[in-house]
């Protein structure tokens, strides 16, 4: 039988060749349909089929965009510019945009992305850390987060019977919703308490509301649910997204390939909802109204629910998307901080690159189009410590060790303030308490080396992103070291403690 020398001399049969032609063939259909392949456009690599097999639509200018949402204050922009729920021609995503919109009101975020798989709806509401967990059993249809509509200002919380403080969560038992966000909330002050999510007996429902109620039948005392829910009790509140107030971002999703071919539809829809904001930031009142009506709750509830959150524009977007220079506790930090949170905790998630489970390709286009003016983003108000005695700590202290007499910082100081600016940046509203203290025997506290170190720590603080009116000095004192008589050998212990505070307890 002929043979054909290749790479050196390496006989292949005719038959031989065949059967890897076959193999190569059967190689790329795998890829094909279980692997991945590298876009060539923007170097992101994902999957190239959608998984259910769906006819990817070419919607028409009178097809309606289908939006899940959920009883929520964050919604309150897109509503209002659309008048209601509906799809009407009334509206001003008609009337400037031409495009017609309808809510749904999808309260599981889990049926939200079934929707999404079975395409019956086009867009859905997601909160990132709830995305986390799902992206991998949802990444065949491609899910993109291409737009953040707004932040938890409140929405969450971690209540308490008789506990005021995180550390007092140590072999409690708690209750929650499994993996959601509430729970993403409390094992995250676990962590910035150096606990960890199993030194808590938790309890899982259901649903927010099922946790409530078991709650106030007083088997339990903790109880971490949508702030919302838990609006009616007279406990303390541990914490909230009122406090973390840039930690958990609610996300517009959609199929990746879905939002290509519509593009055109999509743009109109995040100019539109980004109008809303500007319309909702100038007078709230009508927001009030028309959510209230929407959702069929009390003036009063509607009230609370945009308390709860800080709607977004296309500035914040561009900031959180990494569009904007460098932003702290962007998508993608918070993206592989909730993976690691979960993954601590035992849960599944994706497969730890956030630029798969994101497009901004359609914000890029409504900016560039200039369409939307970009206005500035409304600051978080910043608690003022009043009365400093009855500031407690909400996470634990950051602390940076100096060596005697000395002024300098090294890296691994500067990445510890730069850690802790991270942390701040999460608790934008909270105040920051500064210490410093010196373990060495005999000597007095030399103020003026102790105000350089400390200016230059807010320094550094400035640099990486928060504003030195946070900081207040609190105390500056000696503590007594282990051996006063033997000032030679005792050790020398010079160190600032950064600390965010609150007043405690903190009530609805």
């Amino acid at each position: 039988m002929t043979g054909v020398n290749i790479l050196k001399g390496i006989k292949i049969t005719i038959a031989g060749k065949m059967v890897l032609a076959a193999l190569t063939i059967v190689a790329v259909l795998i890829v094909l349909f279980t692997g991945d392949m590298v876009s060539c456009s923007d170097n992101r690599i994902m999957p190239m089929l959608q998984g259910p097999v769906v006819d990817i639509e070419k919607w028409s200018d009178d097809r309606p965009l289908r939006v899940a949402v959920y009883p929520g204050g964050g919604f309150a922009a897109g509503i209002l510019e659309n008048n209601g729920l509906k799809a009407n021609r009334e509206s001003k995503f008609y009337k400037n945009h031409r495009l017609l919109v309808e809510f749904h009101i999808v309260e599981n975020p889990e049926t939200c992305m079934k929707l999404l798989a079975d395409n019956s709806v086009d867009i859905t509401w997601v909160d990132l850390q709830r995305f986390t967990v799902m992206y991998s059993r949802y990444r065949t249809i491609n899910p993109v987060a291409f737009m953040q509509y707004s932040w938890s200002a409140g929405e969450h919380a971690v209540f308490s019977r008789g506990i005021i403080s995180v550390s007092g969560l140590k072999e409690r038992k708690a209750l929650c919703v499994e993996s959601g966000v509430s729970h993403f909330l409390a094992l995250y002050l676990l962590r910035c308490n150096s606990l960890t999510g199993n030194e808590v007996k938790w309890k899982f429902t259901y649903t927010d509301a099922d946790a409530d109620t078991l709650f106030h039948g007083g088997k339990y005392p903790v109880c971490a649910v949508s702030r919302l829910i838990g609006a009616g009790n007279k406990n303390t509140v541990i914490a909230s997204t009122r406090d973390a107030d840039r930690l958990i971002p609610g996300l517009f999703v959609g199929r990746e390939q879905t939002l290509y071919v519509n593009a055109p539809h999509i743009q109109k829809f995040i100019k539109g909802w980004m109008e809303g904001v500007l319309d909702l930031r100038s007078n709230r009142e009508p927001a009030e109204k028309i959510l209230a009506s929407a959702y069929q709750v009390s003036p009063d509830t509607a009230k609370l629910m945009l308390d709860g959150v800080f709607p977004v524009d296309i500035n914040d977007n561009m900031e959180f998307f990494g569009m904007k220079g460098k932003t702290y506790n962007s998508f993608s930090e918070l993206y592989d901080l909730a993976e690691d949170i979960w993954s601590e905790a035992g849960y599944p998630t994706g497969h730890g690159f956030s630029n798969f489970a994101r497009d901004t390709s359609l914000l890029t286009s409504v900016i560039s189009g200039s369409v939307v003016p970009v206005p500035k983003s409304v600051p978080s108000a910043i608690n003022s410590p009043g009365n400093k005695e009855n500031l407690k700590p909400v996470c634990a202290s950051t602390v940076i060790d100096f060596e005697k007499d000395s002024l300098v910082f090294n890296f691994r100081m500067k990445n510890r303030i730069k850690d802790f600016a991270m942390k701040g940046a999460r608790f934008s509203r909270l105040p920051i308490r500064i210490d410093a203290r010196t373990t060495y025997p005999g000597e007095l506290i030399n103020a003026y080396r102790w105000m350089v170190r400390i200016r230059n720590i807010l320094d550094v603080l400035e640099e990486f992103g928060i504003d030195k009116n946070r900081c207040f000095f609190n105390t500056m004192d000696t503590v007594p070291a282990a051996d006063q008589g033997s000032a030679q050998t005792a050790a020398v212990l010079e160190k600032v403690s950064l600390t965010l505070v609150r007043e405690e307890p903190l009530q609805k």
